[in-house]
C-alpha cells in the first residue's frame, strides 16, 4: 500500500481479499469469501506488506472506507453505464444526463434578474448616494 492509502501494487485477487479481510474475523474467512484457498493467501510473497496495509486501514476508518469505495468504483461505473441500455427511455435519459454531469460538469443555468416585463431594476439610493446622478 502506498503512502496515500491506495491499494495499488497489489493484484486484483489480493485487493479483493484485503477488502474481505476488513469485513471478516480471520484470514481464512476472507479467503473463502473471495474464492481463494486459505493456503494461497499464506503463500503470497507480499503477505507482510498486505498485513501491514490491513493494520493501517483498520487504524484509520477513513482510509478503510476509501479503500472499499475505490475497490467498488469500477463496478459502480459499469452499473451506471448499464442504465444507458435500459428499455425505459426515462431511465436512459436520466442516466445519460448523470454521466455527462459527472464527466463534463453540470450545464450552466442562466438566470436573468430584471424588473417587470424584462425592464431594468431601478436602483435609486444606496448609502445616501443617488445613483441616477452618478
Amino acid at each position: 500500500m502506498n503512502t496515500n492509502g491506495s491499494l495499488n501494487g497489489f493484484t486484483l485477487e489480493q485487493r479483493k481479499w484485503m477488502i474481505a479481510r476488513l469485513l471478516t474475523t480471520s484470514d481464512a474467512a476472507a479467503a473463502r469469501a473471495v474464492g481463494v484457498h486459505p493456503s494461497t493467501v499464506c503463500k503470497w510473497a507480499e503477505k507482510p506488506e498486505i498485513d501491514k496495509a490491513i493494520a493501517d486501514l483498520l487504524e484509520d476508518p477513513k482510509s478503510q472506507a476509501a479503500a472499499i469505495l475505490l475497490d467498488a468504483l469500477a463496478e459502480a461505473a459499469r452499473v451506471k453505464v448499464g442504465g444507458l441500455r435500459s428499455r425505459r427511455e426515462q431511465v436512459r435519459q436520466a442516466t445519460a444526463e448523470q454521466i455527462m454531469d459527472r464527466v463534463l460538469g453540470k450545464a450552466t443555468q442562466k438566470q436573468e434578474v430584471s424588473g417587470p416585463d424584462g425592464a431594468g431594476i431601478p436602483i435609486r439610493v444606496i448609502g445616501g448616494i443617488d445613483l441616477d446622478d452618478v
